[in-house]
């Protein structure tokens, strides 16, 4: 759940580079500034310890995918209805 909702697989959001948790290339981060806003789709959860869901790998398109906290993240809207697999997250 973030924010009072529920999250899917493949729901879009947006965050800034310097939430990035671990980047997916080095170049990611050379290319930009930490205010940079980036938009990307949930592709999967991470556990941190015993806590369940703490961070999100974030796909960018490209191969490109990054780690943020789930917490970052600002919901831009639900994925494509199709490509949405069933599991929800939260």
């Amino acid at each position: 759940m973030q924010n009072g909702r529920l999250m899917h697989l493949g729901d879009r959001f947006c965050f800034q580079i310097g939430d990035v948790y671990l980047p997916g290339a080095p170049e990611l981060l050379a290319a930009l500034t930490e205010g940079t806003e980036l938009v990307g789709t949930l592709i999967e959860l991470s556990d941190s310890g015993t806590e369940s869901g703490v961070f999100a790998v974030v796909d960018l398109g490209s191969s490109q995918r990054v780690v943020v906290p789930v917490h970052k993240l600002r919901s831009i809207g639900p994925a494509i209805p199709d490509q949405r697999p069933r599991q929800t997250i939260g």
